[in-house]
């Protein structure tokens, strides 16, 4: 895996990690999908870079 993709997966980590935290505080329905939209957005990112890491 290279650089790019560690940062990546370290974002999805701290992103889950955010998302999980909020829950377990009661944080409201808002922020808990905020948070869920910012672990999308990491997983789109890690499969864009997925899908150009295999075709390289």
């Amino acid at each position: 895996m290279t650089r790019v993709g560690m940062n990546i997966a370290s974002e999805l980590l701290a992103a889950l990690g955010e998302l999980a935290m909020a829950q377990e505080r009661g944080s409201s329905r808002e922020s808990l999908a905020r948070l869920g939209r910012s672990v999308e957005a990491v997983v789109r990112r890690m499969d864009e870079f997925s899908d150009i890491d295999t075709a390289a």
